[in-house]
């Protein structure tokens, strides 16, 4: 009896461990969407910015 009690609790555990590492998981995915989706919105406004600088340098020039 003793044996299939251990049992119970060694998957219990594992069930448990199964469940912080989809958390994780899910962190993960979320950070790399967010990741994903900023980084170029991100580097389309240096662009920008960097056009703008550049045009109003040119403005100053004439």
């Amino acid at each position: 009896m003793g044996e299939i009690r251990s049992l119970v609790e060694k998957v219990a555990r594992q069930g448990e461990r199964i469940n912080v590492l989809a958390v994780e998981l899910g962190a993960l995915r979320r950070w790399r969407d967010e990741f994903s989706s900023g980084l170029p919105a991100q580097v389309r406004q240096t662009v920008e910015l960097e056009l703008l600088r550049m045009a109003r340098a040119g403005e100053g020039e004439s």
